[in-house]
């Protein structure tokens, strides 16, 4: 069945949760019939047994007896077979759905990649397992090297005050803002996140989580790291800014000793 893109998302969710509802609601049914009796686990087979049995004409032969119950748990394991199916099917879609917003990163049109970045934030957070860890390698590698901004206005030769281009601040958002359970993966697995000599310059990064961010070389001329966590003086020092314009970090506190940060690589800021 070809389902429309815009359903995608959505149809895994919605044949999994029915499924969920069905078992849920069999648990119940025999939690239910076991607090009713009492906890008597012979007397529930044996009812059970007799329930089988019971015809409107009596009780029946031993081989339908076999064949009702042998119904019962065929049908049981249908339903584990379908719901592992839908898990199955859950994963793929949310595969299709991460490929395509990462071919989306690569477009001249910058509310293309806008919406592939917020897709891509959206899959992490519902899938940190298999996902967290490439997407986070995605968004980095686009903040390094970032997709020529075509669709943006020419100047005509006119000075322009430098901002950051606004994809690249939506990814730095993304991955600063990313989930705890993301973060733990990160350190479980002894991931970093790679921004060596990426242009953060003019970033507006306060609040943000750095925990695992590597900043070799990294231009953080301006950025603003206002009560940013996670950062520590050792990797602070190993990037760069320009020496008029250094980096905001007040209120920023270095993540292994408590102390506040300062920019060492010229007047100190903080």
């Amino acid at each position: 069945m070809n389902l429309p893109s815009w359903l995608l998302p959505f149809w895994g969710r919605i044949v999994q949760k029915r499924l969920i509802v069905t078992l849920v609601a069999l648990l119940v049914a025999l939690l239910g019939t076991i607090w009713l009796s009492g906890w008597d686990w012979l007397w529930i087979v044996s009812s059970f047994g007799c329930w089988l049995r019971q015809t409107p004409t009596g009780p029946e032969s031993g081989s339908t007896t076999l064949r009702n119950i042998g119904l019962l748990v065929g049908g049981g394991i249908a339903i584990l077979v379908a719901y592992r199916r839908s898990v199955i099917a859950q994963r793929g879609i949310t595969n299709e759905r991460y490929q395509r917003s990462a071919e989306m990163l690569g477009s001249p049109v910058l509310a293309v990649r806008l919406g592939g970045m917020y897709v891509l934030r959206r899959v992490a957070d519902e899938e940190p397992g298999p996902f967290h860890l490439q997407i986070m390698r995605v968004l980095c590698a686009f903040v390094r090297n970032p997709t020529p901004a075509k669709d943006e206005k020419e100047t005509d030769g006119k000075p322009t005050v430098k901002t950051i281009r606004e994809d690249v601040q939506v990814a730095l958002w993304i991955i600063a803002f990313r989930s705890k359970a993301g973060i733990e993966l990160e350190k479980k697995e002894g991931v970093e996140l790679d921004l060596c000599g990426a242009d953060l310059s003019n970033a507006q990064l306060a609040l943000g989580n750095l925990t695992h961010w590597v900043l070799d070389n990294a231009d953080l001329t301006n950025t603003v790291l206002y009560k940013a966590k996670g950062l520590t003086q050792h990797e602070l020092d190993f990037a760069r800014a320009h020496p008029a314009r250094p980096p905001n970090l007040k209120g920023a506190r270095d993540a292994e000793t408590g102390k506040r940060l300062k920019w060492t690589k010229g007047k100190p800021n903080g």
